[in-house]
């Protein structure tokens, strides 16, 4: 607040106006204040994008666990553009990315989506001023499998669990994690860390040492929150061909998916 100015790199495509005004306010506690400018126009602004989506245009029927190309038209493009699909009962769900200039986008639809009619898909720009978006009417998606089930075949089983355990453990970005020095963080580093789990203020064995991530000298829910950060997640993307373990689509393949396909087997 203290600088007394700010440089405000304005978006090309805000839009010509005259009706413009800049507020400046401070809300750390109550009461807030804020000041106001008087109105001030906007010029020279290239014209606002266009968005149109092509497909799906509505009424398809899409099979979970293949790819699905969304395309849409657009003029004066620039930036990015968001995608989700939609379903009533849990509303948006975000799916991707790509410059609003591409007008497509491949998407690979999880085979744990489930099955409905009642599915849509939308594209949207935000990048000034009142975004740009296009949406689907409703089309189907077919063919989900249960979460567990990698191979598609109707049964969780060890076929499974070889399928999910080649697509575990992220790269070695973090080695305190790789307990068994084999160059990734995967399920043996995990039974070894589950063995070595006492709780909260149970100063570790010797052996178990290297489980303390947190250096607190125990091993206890903290080392795992730490762990399971080095196993993988968000940061890595989805390891080709892995979109049949990523039983909870969120595009990764890790301990929560591992945790799903136990309950699955019946572990």
């Amino acid at each position: 607040m203290s600088d007394g100015s700010f440089t405000w790199d304005i978006c090309q495509a805000i839009g010509n106006g005259a009706d413009y005004t800049i507020q400046v306010g401070w809300a750390d506690c109550e009461p807030s204040v804020a000041a106001f400018s008087a109105a001030f126009s906007i010029a020279d602004s290239s014209p606002r994008p266009t968005l149109t989506l092509t497909s799906p245009i509505g009424g398809e029927t899409w099979v979970a666990g293949t790819p699905r190309t969304i395309t849409w038209d657009s003029t004066n493009g620039t930036g990015s553009v968001d995608l989700g699909v939609y379903r009533p009962d849990w509303g948006w769900w975000w799916i991707g990315d790509t410059p609003m200039s591409a007008g497509t986008f491949v998407w690979p639809v999880s085979p744990y989506l489930g099955d409905g009619a009642d599915y849509a898909i939308s594209v949207e720009w935000w990048g000034c001023g009142p975004g740009v978006s296009g949406s689907s009417p409703y089309f189907a998606i077919t063919g989900s499998h249960q979460p567990g089930d990698c191979d598609g075949d109707g049964d969780v089983d060890l076929t499974d669990y070889s399928i999910l355990q080649g697509c575990l453990g992220g790269p070695l970005v973090f080695a305190r994690s790789d307990y068994s020095g084999d160059g990734d963080v995967d399920l043996v580093d995990f039974t070894g860390w589950e063995r070595c789990l006492d709780g909260p203020a149970v100063p570790p064995s010797s052996q178990c040492i290297l489980m303390d991530l947190d250096g607190d000298n125990d091993v206890d829910v903290g080392d795992f929150a730490l762990f399971a950060r080095d196993f993988t997640g968000a940061e890595y993307p989805l390891p080709p061909g892995c979109e049949a373990a990523d039983f909870d689509i969120d595009r990764d393949v890790d301990l929560y998916d591992f945790a799903m396909f136990q309950e699955a087997f019946g572990l």
